[in-house]
């Protein structure tokens, strides 16, 4: 994934520079970090024994210094 950094409990906000999947990606305007969602949602859905939903909010191929993953209930 790269380096990963927790920034928020509520909801689970991950952040991830250094991403080697993506970080030398041009600016394609959309997210392009599928298999780190899908790592995310797995890992952590297995934990909280419940399906989550992982949202990929900031991404280097949308221009961002760093990609930023938000994981939450699919209630939320």
């Amino acid at each position: 994934l790269g380096n990963v950094e927790v920034k928020s409990l509520d909801p689970i906000t991950i952040n991830v520079s250094d991403c080697f999947e993506c970080k030398s990606l041009p600016p394609i305007g959309k997210p392009a970090c599928a298999f780190d969602s899908g790592i995310l949602k797995a890992v952590f859905s297995a934990h909280f024994q419940d399906e989550l939903v992982v949202n990929e909010t900031k991404c280097y191929a949308m221009g961002d210094n760093h990609c930023s993953f938000t994981i939450k209930s699919k209630e939320w």
